[in-house]
């Protein structure tokens, strides 16, 4: 399962650089392992919502916390946290040891913060992680809605797709189907009736376009589709000065809206 996970624990960025508020602290998983988390409190005196951001495969919270390091400005907060083996995170990471994660942070936020409606956004593996957690927590926790940008349908799939980028390793495609597991797929059709935001880019050379379409076609409604013409992979609030933004706090408001009526 290498081929899905990148760790490091360098510290690319610091938040205090960016004039950003944080609270660097570790929470306890299920499975043992000591998960490091940044919460980003909203900048207003009101809180709209808080997102749990569940992030890519490589490097760690350092370098992924950017993303959405916007919306306290826009009165939302958010939750990162890093995977085990990631930054400074113990542990090994594994299809399972990930949603143990993301359980952890998922469980903290609605206890710490239980007056806040609470969003799911799962960026690149993360939004596959998502799913799972989304899933295990239904009936636990309830989840205002919930945004995948940039993922894939199953391990699989990913996996033969990034077999294809090589002549080398293009025989290799239909082994993946019998060595990389799914029973930690995510099953996006399952999340239903939580709103869902689909984000994917249509440049996207880590998780091809067509995976997202994919994944749209598989969930359930109430769905939407967000494409960004030309988007790369992470770059999705940073191309054409930020447009995008607003399509993303336009999903959370209206739901963040919906929890007060």
């Amino acid at each position: 399962m290498s081929l899905f996970y990148y760790p490091d624990t360098n510290r690319y960025f610091d938040p205090k650089k960016f004039a950003l508020t944080y609270e660097d602290g570790f929470l306890n998983s299920a499975d043992g392992n000591k998960i490091n988390y940044w919460y980003f409190p909203s900048q207003s005196k009101t809180t709209k919502g808080l997102v749990v951001f569940f992030h890519g495969n490589a490097e760690n919270i350092s370098s992924h916390f950017g993303l959405l390091a916007w919306l306290p400005k826009e009165s939302y907060s958010y939750i990162i946290f890093d995977y085990p083996g990631y930054g400074q995170s113990s542990g090994t990471p594994t299809p399972e040891s990930t949603v143990q994660a993301g359980l952890a942070a998922v469980r903290y936020a609605a206890k710490a913060y239980p007056n806040a409606p609470l969003f799911l956004y799962g960026q690149s593996l993360g939004g596959n992680i998502v799913q799972k957690v989304a899933n295990e927590i239904k009936h636990e926790i309830p989840v205002k809605a919930i945004v995948l940008e940039s993922t894939f349908t199953s391990y699989g799939k990913v996996a033969r797709h990034a077999l294809t980028k090589s002549w080398i390793s293009w025989a290799f495609q239909p082994i993946t189907y019998l060595v990389v597991s799914n029973n930690y797929a995510g099953h996006v059709e399952e999340i239903s009736p939580t709103p869902l935001l689909i984000i994917h880019g249509t440049s996207d050379r880590v998780i091809g376009y067509k995976m997202g379409e994919e994944l749209y076609q598989k969930a359930k409604e109430p769905k939407q589709f967000l494409t960004i013409p030309n988007g790369d992979h992470g770059n999705t609030y940073f191309i054409n000065n930020g447009l995008y933004r607003k399509d993303l706090l336009n999903f959370l408001d209206q739901h963040s809206a919906q929890s007060k009526n």
